[in-house]
């Protein structure tokens, strides 16, 4: 993930705001948005309608199967077909 470095101006702005804040450039136009890091609203919305189709012990049962690749494997493969 990327990071900015704020000056204290900016800072202070956002603190003055709980939740989410819309973020603009000069002309008015959504940049993105900031979310303070106790603030999961916006995950709640992200995933509020998603069900998850298997069940608590379906899932610890394919975390325990053996099998599967690394990321770091499946990197190394996409690398070479490139």
């Amino acid at each position: 993930m990327s990071s900015v470095v704020l000056d204290s101006k900016a800072l202070e702005q956002l603190q003055q705001f709980e939740g989410r804040v819309e973020i603009r450039n000069q002309a008015g136009e959504l940049v993105g948005y900031f979310m303070p890091p106790d603030d999961r609203s916006l995950e709640s919305l992200l995933y509020r309608d998603v069900e998850v189709p298997f069940t608590d012990e379906e899932l610890d049962r394919f975390e325990s199967e053996p099998g599967g690749r690394t990321l770091d494997e499946i990197l190394k493969d996409l690398e070479k077909r490139s």
